[in-house]
């Protein structure tokens, strides 16, 4: 289940039977207190559905049905990510953490009171091969157990939707083709993303810590401190060309961590970064580089909100997730023109008032945001809501 830490209100994803848990953030000790859940009077009764049949985010109609793509496409385009210390090489990657499981079978869409993965970000993968990144990672109510999804990037309708893999599973990715998953008993399971109901098996030494993608293969490293090839599709145990495994808890791209002080994103020869003011209220800086000269800085009137802030490129604007110095705890989602540091917009996120985001990032239509087990697409040009999924 989620609780609030109760020295820093971060989210915590606890097991119901623990007494206390250790803050990943602030490192403070809360008492683990189960509140009642809300069951409806009447749950709704959904029938069974064929695999792969869309459904619809809530407030949106219909989407075509598409034929999955066969063959090579080109994928989808997102930004590579670095941090203000030390660059992230490698492979494009993000890692999800999952605790969560949705109720229903295949094909059923997300809604009400069902959750996304909420600990560590989630998954941008080639699904469809309609050049924008669609999303895959765990989903579900926290602490019984996991469900692989895949969503389509443009509508947010439900592409996928795998077996339940119990509690302590954990999710992550190799490139923008595999979704992989790992189960309380070590087993692995890689799942493609064009074909994702027939998963290639591995049995790991211990539960999956990183991995990061080869050629032909992928390199997983577990807990025991072990790093294994393993070939792709084939599922056989291999040396592995790859960069050093990634691990699945750190900060996804373009989200700068609680006690980091900036990060960067890098898309061709452009380079964007954000940073918080070293001294005083931790005010937010953007800058743009291209080919190492600055384009333009600006210290923006905004501070880094609670827990975290992050940044993200995407139809020439400039995305930052900021706050007022005045009322950190409250999200602000800011748009700059990405030329000048011209300032677009400004849109306070209502409700959201911890501002722990686990995701931040342009999927090559919409700014993807995680926050609180719930997924939003955000228009760039306006910094409106487009559609959601979870909580």
């Amino acid at each position: 289940m989620l609780i609030k830490c109760q020295h820093c209100g971060a989210p915590l994803d606890v097991d119901p039977n623990e007494q206390i848990v250790k803050c990943r953030f602030c490192k403070a000790t809360t008492k683990v207190v189960e509140e009642p859940r809300f069951v409806p009077a009447t749950a709704p009764q959904y029938p069974p559905q064929a695999p792969f049949q869309h459904r619809p985010a809530p407030g949106f109609g219909p989407p075509p049905v598409r034929q999955r793509p066969k063959g090579n496409k080109a994928g989808c385009v997102i930004a590579a990510a670095g941090g203000m210390v030390a660059v992230v090489a490698g492979v494009i990657a993000v890692f999800g953490a999952g605790m969560q499981a949705i109720t229903g079978g295949t094909g059923m869409g997300l809604s009400g009171p069902e959750w996304w993965n909420a600990v560590s970000g989630t998954c941008f993968l080639d699904a469809n091969g309609d050049g924008v990144c669609d999303v895959g990672g765990l989903t579900g109510e926290p602490g019984t157990g996991s469900i692989p999804t895949l969503v389509d990037g443009k509508t947010g309708s439900v592409l996928w939707m795998g077996e339940k893999k119990g509690k302590g599973a954990v999710s992550g990715c190799a490139g923008q083709d595999w979704l992989a998953v790992s189960r309380p008993d070590f087993g692995i399971e890689f799942h493609r993303a064009r074909q994702p109901e027939v998963p290639v098996k591995f049995l790991a030494r211990d539960k999956l810590q990183g991995l990061s993608l080869g050629k032909g293969c992928v390199n997983i490293k577990t807990e025991d401190g072990t790093t294994t090839g393993v070939a792709l599709p084939g599922g056989t145990a291999i040396t592995c060309v790859a960069p050093e495994p990634r691990r699945l808890t750190e900060e996804s791209p373009g989200v700068v961590g609680l006690t980091d002080d900036g990060t960067q994103l890098v898309l061709g020869a452009r380079t964007y970064r954000i940073k918080k003011r070293e001294t005083g209220t931790k005010m937010l800086t953007v800058e743009v580089l291209a080919s190492g000269k600055t384009l333009w800085s600006k210290e923006l009137p905004y501070a880094s909100p609670t827990f975290n802030t992050g940044i993200g490129v995407g139809r020439g604007v400039v995305m930052v997730w900021a706050a007022s110095p005045a009322k950190i705890d409250q999200a602000i989602l800011v748009g700059l023109d990405e030329s000048t540091g011209t300032q677009l917009y400004q849109k306070p996120q209502s409700g959201q008032v911890t501002n722990s985001i686990e995701q931040f990032q342009f999927n090559g239509r919409y700014l993807i945001v995680m926050y609180w087990g719930k997924l939003y697409a955000y228009e760039p040009k306006t910094g409106e809501i487009v559609w959601t999924v979870g909580g």
